[in-house]
């Protein structure tokens, strides 16, 4: 009989610990960690749509959320996989309605839905002004990536960091990328194809401190072109045909 009652003591005890646990868990605000590239503190990293959800729900879906209430994003992963090509208008206001994001992910991309999206914006002197990092990673379309790019450059005048690795990338799109974005101080063109030519386009941006660069048909030529960088401090260029 002993044995049931210290038994029963210990379940009670327990469920009551677990509850406690439960509603501090509750109030407790959301874990502030580190962006991996900028090393600026965000509280969100990942700004969830759902564009499968009406206006409404959507709303609906926001007003339980505690985070989405009382946080503003600063990183989003814009996931393009289930928006239907007749919602321009949504992915427009979407946006739109994060103009304060520090980073932007776009996985899935659809260029023919984004990019008319990104000139409504443009017609309506929308910028990005907080925005410093861009993220086109896995996207294996040069011609998608580089087109999506061009058009976000206008609304994005302080991106400072870019990743384009495995987006099929050839000596023209590197050389793209120097054009446009020659101030850049970060790049990730890991697993693309520019080869020497591509190498020496990326070795001409002046700013450049961090360069991941690998698998990418670099041979020595290129490799000494990026040597003499003037600002490079970090440099990942494995994989390449460096050693003659």
């Amino acid at each position: 009989m002993k044995k049931l009652i210290v038994l029963f003591v210990t379940i009670f005890c327990g469920a009551l610990f677990a509850a406690a646990e439960g509603d501090a868990g509750a109030s407790r605000p959301p874990q502030r960690i580190s962006h991996p590239l900028t090393g600026l503190p965000v509280e969100i990293i990942q700004g969830f749509i759902f564009p499968h959800l009406s206006a409404e729900e959507q709303e609906a879906f926001r007003s339980v959320n505690w985070e989405a209430r009382h946080i503003s994003p600063r990183a989003l992963t814009f996931n393009m996989s289930t928006i239907q090509d007749h919602e321009i208008s949504w992915v427009s206001s979407f946006l739109a309605a994060r103009k304060d994001i520090k980073t932007l992910k776009i996985t899935y991309l659809k260029a023919p839905l984004l990019i008319p999206a990104l000139t409504s914006l443009q017609n309506g002197d929308f910028k990005f002004d907080a925005l410093t990092d861009l993220d086109l990673g896995l996207n294996q379309n040069e011609i998608s990536v580089l087109h999506t790019l061009h058009n976000i450059i206008p609304l994005a005048s302080n991106l400072m960091g870019l990743n384009v690795n495995f987006c099929d990338l050839g000596a023209g799109g590197a050389h793209a990328i120097y054009q446009w974005l020659p101030h850049l101080r970060s790049l990730n063109i890991f697993y693309n194809k520019i080869g020497n030519a591509g190498a020496a386009s990326v070795a001409q941006m002046p700013n450049l401190r961090i360069l991941t660069i690998g698998s990418s048909g670099i041979g020595i030529e290129g490799a000494v072109a990026i040597a003499q960088m003037p600002e490079l401090r970090t440099l990942d260029i494995v994989s390449n045909n460096i050693w003659g």
